[in-house]
């Protein structure tokens, strides 16, 4: 009988090793060998070999088993095997007008270290890029030398270029579109990094952790200073021909003035400012209770936790700002809604923290707008949405280029 090609074997045994990676990441326990063959069906001595030569590799971790209780072991313990989550590490990067944020990711895509640093919308490109520098190389101390980054995704506002190394449009940070992101990976990072908009990975983070998991079609809305949306058709990110797609802010309104530079009509009409504005004619109207007097005081991302305070405080006035925050979100995404008919719409961002004081009256407008309502949910990863949503981007990309890869 003729032996197979050499290629077609190296294949099979990269399957098999695959398989192997694959049932131990995702078990909660230590397996045994016999454990590892029931689940992948390998033969015991396929699974053996594997096993061993993963060990040797740094992926797997191997141990002593434990004796069954109540039974008597003639020898010792049989052997158990765990995927080596630590063998190397993800870094999700999330610069924004505010903050930029850095978390480095086991290869589980579980968080295990931060670095934050605050920053300002007027903050120069080259300042922003030498903070976001630091942020990462906070999150990266304590990493270990021998315990390689795989892959890095840095989320951005704006319109990402086709390539995902740079940003194509982004009013919101100023030169921006001129930073030289890939040049600034360069030196470092030991990997490629991907650049991906941070609505997008939002709405990738609440499909992998967060209120999307097992849904398809579902859009999410990231209103803080900023509106865009992240849109995903069975479950795959729609990013359009340009990489413009969910870019909703930008919608034109009936009524309105004309949006401050760099703004779109819609996100003019509902993010922060305008909701502090709406705030401020309620408070001329009324006078309003002393939670929402202290909006007057509050400032960037602390204003919509300071109108939710006041809401919950039974004050009349915030709920009606609330109100009419709904009615205006409601008209410029029905269009939106209409067209792509998602099961779900999930609120993030700043935003999301107002809860069901905004869901309740977003879903009635809606209901009025649209054939079908999707369901209207809270976002469960908040304003880490992004960043988290980065490390499972940069996740994904590890297990593209190296996991599939890795023969035993």
């Amino acid at each position: 009988m003729p032996r197979p090609p050499a290629g077609s074997m190296a294949r099979v045994r990269r399957a098999n090793t695959a398989h192997v990676l694959r049932l131990l990441r995702t078990s909660a326990q230590p397996q045994r060998i016999a454990g590892i063959a029931a689940g992948t069906g390998l033969s015991r001595p396929t699974v053996e070999a594997l096993a061993e030569s993963l060990t040797r590799q740094g992926w797997v971790l191997e141990s002593e088993g434990v004796p069954q209780g109540g039974r008597r072991s003639p020898g010792r313990p049989a052997r158990t095997y765990a995927f080596n989550a630590e063998a190397g590490w993800v870094l999700g990067i999330d610069v924004g007008a505010h903050k930029v944020t850095a978390c480095r990711a086991d290869l589980r895509g579980e968080p295990r270290a931060w670095g934050r640093r605050a920053v300002d919308p007027a903050t120069p490109a080259a300042e922003r890029l030498e903070l976001a520098r630091r942020a990462v190389a906070e999150a990266m101390r304590g990493a270990g030398e021998e315990a390689p980054v795989y892959a890095a995704t840095l989320a951005t506002p704006g319109v990402v270029a086709a390539d995902g190394r740079r940003v194509a449009v982004a009013p919101a940070l100023p030169g921006w579109e001129r930073a030289d992101l890939a040049g600034w990976a360069t030196g470092l990072l030991p990997c490629p990094l991907r650049v991906e908009n941070d609505a997008n990975l939002a709405a990738l983070a609440e499909h992998a952790i967060g209120v999307a998991q097992g849904r398809g079609d579902v859009v999410l809305l990231l209103l803080g200073q900023r509106l865009g949306a992240g849109v995903t058709i069975g479950g795959r990110l729609l990013r359009g021909h340009h990489g413009a797609g969910g870019e909703v802010g930008y919608t034109r309104m009936a009524e309105g003035e004309r949006p401050p530079a760099g703004f779109g009509a819609l996100e003019a009409r509902v993010n922060a400012d305008a909701i502090a504005a709406m705030a401020e004619e309620e408070l001329d109207r009324s006078g309003g209770t002393a939670a929402l007097r202290r909006l007057r005081e509050a400032a960037g991302d602390t204003r919509l936790p300071a109108l939710a305070d006041a809401a919950r405080a039974g004050d009349p006035a915030a709920g009606r700002v609330l109100a009419r925050l709904a009615r205006r979100l409601a008209e410029g995404i029905a269009p939106m809604l209409l067209v792509l008919d998602p099961e779900m719409l999930v609120l993030g961002g700043g935003v999301s923290r107002m809860g069901d004081l905004l869901r309740t009256p977003l879903e009635a407008e809606l209901a009025d707008r649209l054939l079908f309502t999707p369901e209207v949910a809270l976002s469960q990863t908040g304003d880490q949405g992004a960043v988290l949503g980065a490390v499972h981007h940069a996740l994904q990309s590890f297990d593209e280029t190296v996991f599939t890869e890795i023969t035993a």
